[in-house]
């Protein structure tokens, strides 16, 4: 049976994403929550990307320094 009744939020919506994360968001969230999104493995993979970055966006321009055009075969 449906209602016309409306129930008003105590909370605003906010939405948060491992992949994309918004920190001012995640600190914003309760301890218990933020404890069990730290334990997921989506967000070790998250937090080693953002530290690798720069490492790696580095070992990538190694990596393209050391191509030998006499080896290519076209």
């Amino acid at each position: 049976m449906t209602t016309k009744k409306k129930v008003d939020g105590i909370n605003e919506i906010c939405s948060f994403s491992i992949e994309d994360p918004d920190m001012d968001v995640f600190n914003d969230l309760p301890d218990w929550l933020q404890q069990k999104i730290e334990e997921a493995p989506e967000w070790s993979e998250t937090t080693a990307e953002e530290e690798a970055a720069p490492a790696a966006k580095q070992e990538k321009k190694l990596a393209t320094d050391e191509i030998d055009v006499d080896d290519v075969p076209f």
